[in-house]
């Protein structure tokens, strides 16, 4: 139980914090009534599909293909930085620290520069977490606010344009910090190959999950269309789902 408790503190907070509000106000037929299911079903759809990605080595290859431009230590770590500041938009914050914090390791480690780790780690947080502020599907709160507003995603963008603005200007400042030491293979490692099969199958399913976010389909056809393909094709990404992250919400729903 301690070990639970110390691997997943958030949940169970929240899972107390329910409980415990329900010797408040004693829960009622309306019980299932208080679960955003759309808002829990897309974001299963996202991460499912964004690990399917993760495998591919997708991120990892166009990563290399940046970083082979890249001749000095502030030049690569900015781009291992930006990295996570502009793809969080779209892969979500958790998938871009999972991806590029690793790869910054092999990077900076394989060039002789792991001085320069803990800054360049510590900025990729930051940076991930900012960027991802922009889109609805940035990180789970923002997808979890524009479910309950009602907004439309032109309205979020703009809404939230100013502050991630502000905040490239404050990552991009950041690289100040970092030398101009040059820097040798930067790419670091071997080269990933990508296969054209499974990188269709998650775009059509991540196209799906896009046209959610915009209200232009169901998301019950969306989650039938993930769980079906992912059972036919690939079920072991359905292990690696973040579910302690879905319980999460669940448990909020009560608070």
């Amino acid at each position: 139980m301690t070990g639970f408790i110390k691997k997943e503190p958030v949940l169970t907070a929240a899972l107390f914090l329910a409980v415990a509000s329900c010797f408040v106000s004693p829960p009622g037929p309306e019980l299932l009534g208080y679960i955003d299911f759309r808002t829990l079903s897309l974001l299963f759809c996202l991460m499912a599909v964004m690990k399917g990605f993760q495998e591919t080595g997708l991120f990892s290859a166009a990563a290399r293909a940046l970083l082979s431009k890249t001749k000095t230590l502030r030049q690569t770590s900015g781009a291992l930085i930006l990295m996570c500041f502009f793809t969080s938009m779209l892969i979500t914050n958790d998938v871009a620290l999972i991806t590029f914090v690793p790869f910054a390791l092999e990077v900076l480690s394989s060039a002789g520069k792991r001085g320069a780790i803990p800054l360049t780690v510590a900025m990729q947080t930051v940076a991930a977490n900012l960027g991802s502020m922009l889109t609805p599907l940035g990180n789970p709160q923002n997808l979890y606010l524009y479910s309950r507003s009602g907004m439309d995603a032109v309205s979020m963008i703009k809404l939230m344009l100013p502050y991630w603005t502000l905040s490239l200007v404050i990552c991009a400042a950041s690289l100040l910090f970092f030398k101009k030491d040059a820097i040798s293979e930067p790419g670091g490692g071997k080269p990933v190959k990508t296969e054209p099969l499974p990188l269709m199958i998650y775009t059509a399913l991540f196209v799906l999950c896009m046209l959610c976010v915009l209200r232009l389909t169901n998301y019950r056809i969306v989650l039938a269309a993930v769980l079906v393909t992912l059972l036919i094709y690939n079920r072991s990404i359905l292990k690696k789902v973040d579910y302690s992250l879905l319980l999460t919400f669940v448990a909020s729903s009560y608070l």
